[in-house]
């Protein structure tokens, strides 16, 4: 969010605290923006606590790795010799790493979730999605766009690139001059187009209606 106003609170502001030459290392530096994003608290990284976590029922993560397990994957590999900008060596981020979890929290093998993923894009059709009433909006800073529907697939479609936006960045609560121009436009395209669905069916209602 290019408006927004915290320290480190959007790509550009991270990206100059770490290109900006200083005498910290690269891991000092990580070091304290995570204590900055994390109030100063300490981060649990053992997997094993993970893997606890996803089996408690009452946990907020539970339900979203479930659904990439029983239905479309949906996994971000950070491969060798890629620019991802996390781990490629040792190779830890691998499409096996995710299935591992789907196996030790929920007791679903790969096979089973290579399956559930094939099953997703056939009953979907991927990219070619043919479903009416849909509105695909997709922030152009946001990396998970490259997984949406970009063009609209019928003419019941549509499909909005909202510039300089991150991930659903219009969802957010509006701020009434700080917010970035294509967000507020992108928030009065939502509210059209779905006034004019609501508008139509209504209309439909009505006729139908009358005729009977």
């Amino acid at each position: 969010d290019p408006s927004c106003e915290g320290d480190y609170c959007n790509y550009e502001k991270i990206c100059e605290f770490f290109t900006t030459e200083t005498s910290e290392t690269p891991q000092d530096k990580l070091a304290y923006l995570a204590h900055v994003v994390f109030g100063g608290q300490c981060v649990d990284i053992k997997y094993s606590d993970m893997i606890a976590n996803l089996k408690d029922t009452s946990s907020q993560d539970r339900s979203w790795i479930w659904q990439t397990c029983t239905e479309f994957g949906f996994y971000q590999t950070c491969d060798p010799g890629t620019e991802c900008p996390f781990t490629t060596s040792p190779w830890l981020s691998t499409a096996q790493s995710y299935l591992d979890i789907c196996s030790q929290a929920f007791g679903i093998h790969s096979q089973a979730v290579t399956q559930a993923i094939l099953e997703s894009n056939e009953f979907y059709s991927g990219w070619k999605y043919n479903g009416t009433n849909v509105f695909f909006l997709n922030g152009d800073v946001d990396p998970w766009h490259a997984n949406s529907v970009l063009e609209a697939n019928n003419k019941y479609q549509l499909a909005l690139m909202v510039e300089g936006a991150s991930h659903h960045a219009w969802t957010h609560p509006p701020r009434p001059g700080r917010d970035q121009k294509s967000v507020e436009q992108a928030r009065e395209a939502i509210e059209l187009v779905v006034g004019s669905w609501i508008g139509a069916f209504a209309d439909d209602g009505t006729h139908h209606h009358h005729k009977a």
